[in-house]
């Protein structure tokens, strides 16, 4: 006999997956919001960028990240590479590009290694991004075009895994990222999208003052959540950014696990914003 725990379980998968794309789908068709038009031209919004390239060990993309970053068509750009105390040669092979290297002492986490580099950076604007994400051309102008607008707070870019193996999970992931994809168009165009990209998102640095709270599992999700406080958070599917999938189902079962938890942890620490 099926017990009410399974049943409960299923149909908050069902939601998730089913119920909540459709829920997005009619109330875009029910409350289509006027076209929205950036405060401003977006061309003439030219704030200095920070781009902080967050590494772990990462000596086999680094360089490839940095090239593929520098090649961004942006002029106000500095480059950040915020290696948490890597134990090979990242560090190295960063310093010898035209970047900022910025090495922590201790691996502390991701929201850590973003409030060390937010404390060593003074730009305008901060977009984050990971070691082995690449960027589509004008990713950057993209997404700071989007920024132009005063009631926005932050602007994130459309995220996919990209693999040249057939894997069943590698497959499954693709698929879970196409339905992030629907589900964050419609969020925009309603509101404000409720989760950004790791991978590829800008901020205002004034709109996250006090940075991130680096006992969260899932920075990406406070960060998001942080920053609604402040203005809206909008998605620009024009900037890309592609990275390779987890290959096996055992990597997926541990970042699922860890987005989990830390998602239940935004949630009650901000439960005034449910």
């Amino acid at each position: 006999m099926i017990s009410l725990l399974t049943v409960v379980l299923l149909g908050l998968t069902a939601y998730t997956f089913v119920g909540y794309p459709l829920v997005l789908l009619a109330l875009g068709w029910l409350h289509r919001p006027a076209a929205r038009t950036a405060r401003g031209k977006a061309h003439a919004y030219a704030p200095s960028v920070a781009v902080f390239v967050m590494t772990y060990n990462e000596e086999r993309s680094i360089a490839q990240k940095i090239e593929n970053t520098l090649a961004q068509d942006y002029p106000r750009m500095r480059v950040y590479v915020v290696d948490s105390a890597s134990v090979d040669s990242t560090a190295a092979i960063a310093g010898r590009h035209p970047v900022t290297v910025l090495e922590q002492p201790r691996r502390e986490g991701k929201a850590a290694a973003v409030n060390f580099a937010l404390e060593r950076s003074d730009e305008e604007v901060v977009i984050v991004t990971d070691a082995n994400a690449l960027f589509s051309s004008g990713a950057v102008t993209r997404l700071i075009g989007a920024l132009a607008d005063t009631d926005v707070a932050a602007a994130t870019g459309r995220f996919y895994s990209h693999s040249d193996h057939a894997s069943a999970s590698a497959q499954g992931e693709g698929l879970f990222w196409r339905l992030e994809d629907f589900m964050r168009r419609r969020e925009s165009r309603l509101d404000s999208v409720i989760g950004v990209s790791g991978e590829i998102t800008a901020f205002k640095r004034s709109a996250l003052a006090g940075g991130l709270d680096a006992s969260n599992l899932t920075e990406d999700f406070e960060m998001s959540v942080r920053l609604r406080r402040k203005a809206r958070v909008v998605y620009v599917p024009e900037a890309v950014a592609t990275e390779p999938p987890a290959l096996t189902v055992a990597d997926q079962i541990t970042q699922k696990k860890r987005r989990v938890i830390g998602t239940l942890m935004t949630l009650y620490k901000h439960k005034d914003m449910l």
